[in-house]
């Protein structure tokens, strides 16, 4: 299923570029930030994972069930927000 059809003919066309510049690389960044924001909007929440909190920062990312559990016991290791809240030791 295609959600957005406008960025897959523009990832079709960047694909065949044989040197990507600064700004190619840059749109694909964004294009990557725009997808996982649209899946982490979309999606159920054990989909992806929130790493950091709203005052220092944070980042979403794509998640399996095993990524979620490295991803947890690093934060608990060096006290990283997870999903909202500070990992704790189980």
């Amino acid at each position: 299923m295609e959600i957005v059809p406008e960025l897959a003919l523009w990832a079709q066309k960047a694909s065949s570029l044989a040197a990507p510049r600064k700004g190619d690389q840059d749109k694909l960044d964004a294009a990557i930030c725009a997808l996982v924001g649209l899946l982490w909007r979309t999606k159920t929440r054990n989909e992806s994972i929130m790493i950091g909190d709203l005052e220092t920062g944070y980042m979403i990312a794509p998640a399996s069930a095993g990524v979620r559990s490295r991803l947890k016991l690093a934060a608990l290791k060096s006290g990283v927000t997870i999903d909202g809240a500070t990992a704790v030791a189980p």
